[in-house]
C-alpha cells in the first residue's frame, strides 16, 4: 500500500483540508512578501492576475494598492473567502471545489501561488496544482510561487523523520490540529517547474502562520509563447 502512502492518508489536496483553513481564516497570520518590483516590471496594470489560493485576499489587496484592477481569487475555504469578500472587495473571488480551477483555458496574464504547494503534500496533487496554473495561463504569462524549502533546524527535521516514517515522502509533516503540510527540495521544484522559463529565484527568512522563523523561496516563470 504505498502510492504516496495511500496519497498521504487521503485527507492532504488541497480540497481537503477544508475544515483546518477554514478555521484558519481568523486566528492566523501569513507574511509571504509580494516582490512589488519584480511584477510590475513583468505586468501592466491593465493584466489579469489569478490569487491561486487566495485565502482572505492579503495578495489580492496589495495588488490593487498598485492599481491592478482585473483581479480574481479562487480558495476551497469559505470562511477565506467570506473574509476575503467583507474586508478586500473588487476582486472577483470563486470557491475552488475539486481540482479544477473555475476558469477557462488562457485567460489570465499571471498567476500567483503563495503558500500553497506546502498545503499540498503529494507529488501528484503539487503536479495537478501546476498544471491547472499552465492550463490558465495565456502563452507568455507569468507563474509566480512563494513557498517553503526545507529546514534544517532540529524541531524540522524531527518531524520530517517522523513524516516521511509516516507518509513516505521527505519534507510532509503532520500538525498537531491534523493538516499535513510540506516543505520543499529544490531538486523536486526544479522539475515541478520545468515546463517554464524561469524568471526568478529566491530565498529569503519568513515566519510562519504559527509563528516560527523558517527558509522560504520565490520563483517564477513564463509559459511557453
Amino acid at each position: 500500500m504505498n502510492t504516496e502512502k495511500s496519497k498521504i492518508r487521503a485527507g492532504t489536496d488541497l480540497s481537503r483540508q477544508v475544515e483546518y483553513w477554514n478555521g484558519a481564516a481568523r486566528g492566523k497570520a501569513f507574511s509571504h512578501p509580494l516582490d512589488e518590483t519584480f511584477l510590475e516590471r513583468q505586468l501592466p496594470v491593465e493584466a489579469s492576475i489569478l490569487d491561486y489560493g487566495c485565502g482572505w485576499g492579503r495578495i489580492l489587496n496589495r495588488l490593487a494598492a498598485l492599481g491592478y484592477t482585473r483581479l480574481s481569487g479562487a480558495d476551497p475555504s469559505p470562511s477565506m473567502l467570506e473574509r476575503a469578500r467583507a474586508e478586500h472587495p473588487g476582486p472577483d473571488y470563486r470557491l475552488l471545489e475539486g481540482a479544477r480551477l473555475p476558469f477557462a483555458d488562457r485567460g489570465f496574464d499571471c498567476v500567483l501561488l503563495f503558500a500553497v504547494l506546502t498545503c499540498v503534500p503529494t507529488d501528484s496533487g503539487q503536479r495537478g496544482l501546476v498544471a491547472e496554473a499552465a492550463r490558465v495561463l495565456r502563452p507568455g504569462g507569468i507563474f509566480y510561487v512563494s513557498d517553503y524549502l526545507l529546514q534544517n533546524d532540529s524541531r524540522n527535521l524531527e518531524r520530517y523523520e517522523r513524516g516521511q516514517a509516516r507518509f513516505g515522502v521527505r519534507g510532509v509533516f503532520e500538525l498537531p490540529e491534523g493538516a499535513v503540510l510540506r516543505h520543499h527540495e529544490r531538486p523536486w521544484l526544479d522539475g515541478l517547474f520545468a515546463g517554464f522559463e524561469p524568471l526568478l529565484w529566491k530565498e529569503f527568512p519568513v515566519v510562519t502562520m504559527n509563528g516560527n522563523p523558517a527558509r522560504a523561496f520565490q520563483w517564477a516563470g513564463r509559459t511557453p509563447a
